[in-house]
């Protein structure tokens, strides 16, 4: 029966792998159980590798149609052209190997990078994989997250270099103090002017996002705390100094009456509870870059451990391969052109004519693109050789 990395080989155009010698299978099969049966083995199994081969060159064209329409969105979000689209459709289809989401939404958010975050080639293609595995590891559209962070960092005034760090910071956040992590994006974003004038960076306000957390008070509360607090500054004074007044009351009670006065009614008592006596700084709520580092990554990791996400890296695996033959999406459809001469050569012409139609792939390559490429969408669920 053929294997996914029958299929995977297949794809890549891995010629000792397409070397499948099923006669030699039901020989060996037939030793134990019978001629008869090695046979009959010898046919079955020669079908469903056929099978296995036919869906492949399928899934390359299928691939092909949709590189392309990203691609060519692509062209029209960014005003790419010539040399610098070509580029970005291998770099997209480099990414779609390694990644979980299909060519499109990777296209968008390569997009939504040139535009927003003003970057191009490399750079723009490194960033875009941060995103990618940051919507992985959080389960936002990547796209989206783009947006978001391009206002997170125009709050704060960082640049784009910024943002891999603290999708880092972020997420270690969220699994050390809890929290919902696109949440706390947009709260960071709407707590910048506050925290600024109270001479706080934006680690600290990731730090204030924890602390949040740990008092089980939603984040979108945040930002109206902060300014009631900013409020409650006397000159010379910082947050910092406020928090350490919270802290060095040991009674309970007059902590929360302190917490309510300084943040606000509405979150003060839970905050009480958060800051604890011998808390002085939002330090304890901090996650350092060190820590952090790597965490998106690792995060994403998990995800893709799983059965169904391997299963899909796999097939993308595959199918990105392709595209390394040639730049240009004419290296998908010109991958599956040459399965298509593969498959005429290991198994005959009558046999590649029954699966490709009434044309085998001998004839001109652009005629046989065009003709080709929706009869094998059409044939994709039962095409069979043999």
């Amino acid at each position: 029966m053929a294997s996914i990395a029958d299929l995977f080989f297949t794809l890549r155009g891995d010629d000792s792998q397409l070397q499948v010698d099923v006669a030699k299978a039901g020989d060996k099969a037939g030793t134990s159980f019978g001629a008869s049966f090695g046979a009959n083995l010898k046919r079955a199994a020669g079908g469903v590798v056929g099978a296995g081969i036919g869906a492949g060159v399928g899934m390359m064209l299928s691939g092909a149609n949709e590189l392309d329409a990203a691609t060519r969105r692509l062209q029209a979000d960014t005003g790419m052209t010539g040399a610098e689209a070509t580029k970005a459709e291998h770099a997209l289809a480099g990414m779609y190997q390694n990644n979980l989401q299909g060519f499109d939404a990777i296209g968008a958010a390569m997009a939504r990078v040139h535009n927003d975050l003003h970057l191009t080639g490399t750079e723009a293609d490194a960033m875009t994989e941060k995103f990618l595995k940051f919507s992985t590891a959080t389960g936002q559209n990547a796209t989206l997250a783009v947006g978001n962070f391009r206002e997170i960092l125009d709050a704060w005034n960082l640049s784009a270099d910024h943002a891999g760090g603290l999708m880092d910071k972020l997420v270690l956040s969220h699994q050390k103090f809890g929290g919902v992590i696109e949440t706390n994006q947009m709260a960071l974003k709407d707590m910048a002017p506050a925290m600024q004038a109270a001479n706080m960076t934006v680690d600290d306000g990731i730090a204030l996002l924890n602390l949040f957390a740990v008092a089980g008070l939603d984040a979108a509360k945040a930002p109206m705390a902060l300014a009631h607090a900013v409020r409650m500054l006397q000159p010379g004074q910082g947050l910092n100094d406020l928090i350490a007044q919270i802290g060095a009351i040991k009674d309970p009670t007059l902590r929360a009456q302190a917490a309510m006065h300084i943040f606000g009614a509405r979150g003060g008592i839970q905050l009480a509870q958060a800051f604890k006596p011998g808390i002085t700084s939002l330090a304890d709520f901090k996650v350092s870059a060190n820590d952090a580092a790597g965490a998106t990554d690792k995060a994403a990791a998990a995800v893709e451990s799983g059965f169904g996400a391997q299963f899909t890296l796999l097939l993308h695996k595959a199918g990105g391969l392709r595209l390394q033959a040639g730049p240009g999406a004419g290296g998908w459809t010109q991958g599956a052109h040459i399965g298509g001469q593969r498959l005429q050569n290991r198994f005959g012409r009558r046999r590649a004519v029954e699966f490709l139609g009434d044309q085998a792939p001998d004839e001109d390559f652009q005629r046989w693109r065009v003709r080709r490429l929706r009869h094998f969408q059409g044939r994709l669920g039962s095409a069979q050789v043999g």
